[in-house]
């Protein structure tokens, strides 16, 4: 299947490193490595979408089951990071999950996306202070119904290795979804594993 999206933002990119050398993830970085990924899906399973949105999802507070030496244990997502991309540096790890790329972000980088932050602003009823939410739960349910629709894909922030060879990756859409990771090769990201699948 091929998933062909315009090129959102393709502007050359320097890494710049910090004070410990090691290189900041800029959200130009992420963007750049998400066109690249999205421009040809036919080697993963993403269902054929014209235009899709995309929605980023949180990583943070989840637990994967993973075998460590043929013993089934549970790992924090920074600790499944570190064994998925043979990253010791749990902080340089960490760090990129917390400064999460939002879909702010993916809009004002060309993407199709929505911001619900935006959407469930709300204000304190002068009278009683109460809250008043512009948009309500149920009608973002109805939003995201009609999103499915045209196709919405979600994604979670990219995650990086020091070298910046390796990239962690999860995608859902549709009923099904991945825990994907990528390797740079002759300059070009692929697709090393398919960690694992789910339906709902």
């Amino acid at each position: 299947m091929f998933l062909t999206l315009s090129c959102h933002y393709n502007k050359p990119h320097v890494i710049n490193y910090d004070i410990n050398g090691n290189p900041i993830i800029t959200d130009e970085f992420k963007i750049t490595f998400l066109n690249e990924v999205l421009d040809d899906t036919s080697h993963i399973n993403f269902k054929r979408y014209n235009d899709p949105y995309i929605y980023i999802t949180n990583v943070e507070g989840k637990s994967y089951p993973t075998k460590i030496n043929g013993t089934l244990k549970y790992p924090t997502i920074t600790e499944y990071l570190s064994i998925t991309l043979k990253s010791k540096d749990t902080a340089f790890l960490r760090n990129q999950i917390i400064n999460k790329l939002n879909n702010q972000k993916l809009i004002n980088f060309g993407f199709k996306s929505i911001n619900q932050d935006k959407l469930t602003t709300y204000h304190f009823n002068n009278n009683d202070l109460k809250i008043e939410y512009h948009v309500s739960e149920d009608s973002l349910l109805k939003v995201e119904k009609l999103l499915k629709s045209d196709g919405i894909l979600y994604l979670s922030t990219p995650i990086f290795n020091k070298e910046l060879n390796l990239a962690y990756m999860e995608a859902e859409h549709g009923p099904t979804g991945e825990h994907l990771v990528f390797e740079k090769e002759n300059n070009k990201w692929v697709t090393k594993l398919i960690l694992s699948e789910w339906i709902k």
